[in-house]
C-alpha cells in the first residue's frame, strides 16, 4: 500500500509518498517537490512514479506502475 501526502513549503508545496507492505512495514519513500503552481497531471502522480522507481523487484514495479497509469 503507497500512502501520500501533501505539505506547504517556504515556495510551494511537496509530495510524500510511503510504500508500506501487508505488515506495515515501510519498504521505500519518495518526495516531489514543486515551486508556485507547477503543472501536475494528476495528484501524486510523480511522486508515485519515484517511489516505484526505487523498488528493486521487477514484478512489484512493473505492477505499480500499470496501477499508477491506469489511475490517470
Amino acid at each position: 500500500m503507497a500512502v501520500c501526502s501533501s505539505e506547504s513549503t517556504r515556495t510551494g508545496f511537496r509530495h510524500l509518498a510511503t510504500l508500506c507492505n501487508a505488515n506495515g512495514r515501510e519498504i521505500a519513500t519518495a518526495k516531489a517537490c514543486y515551486i508556485n503552481r507547477t503543472w501536475v497531471r494528476y495528484e501524486f502522480e510523480s511522486v508515485l512514479h519515484t517511489l516505484v522507481s526505487k523498488l528493486d523487484d521487477e514484478k512489484i514495479v512493473k505492477s505499480l506502475i500499470k496501477q499508477i497509469d491506469k489511475m490517470a
